[in-house]
């Protein structure tokens, strides 16, 4: 009874650890401010890199594109925002 119950519990942990989900992540970096994006950027890169799908929504689009990474780009901002500070 023990052998078949551990037998079980194994298989039913193993099956488990092998299924993964991603996650559609919506990341909003509406201030124009470098400092802030990059700390948002490097843990939206790390969620694209561990296979979940990232929409970004920043003034600071990438250059060369990131896999399960898709840039929204308010580039057009910070000119307004750099003229009013």
């Amino acid at each position: 009874m023990t052998n078949s119950f551990l037998l079980i519990s194994v298989t039913v942990l193993a099956t488990l650890t092998w299924q993964t989900d991603g996650a559609k992540i919506l990341a909003v970096f509406s201030m124009p401010s470098y400092s802030h994006f990059q700390l948002g950027f490097r843990i939206a890169k790390e969620l694209a890199d561990r296979g979940h799908q990232v929409t970004a929504i920043s003034p600071y689009p990438q250059k060369t594109p990131i896999k399960n990474y898709k840039d929204v780009s308010l580039e057009e901002l910070v000119p307004f925002v750099e003229g009013k500070l």
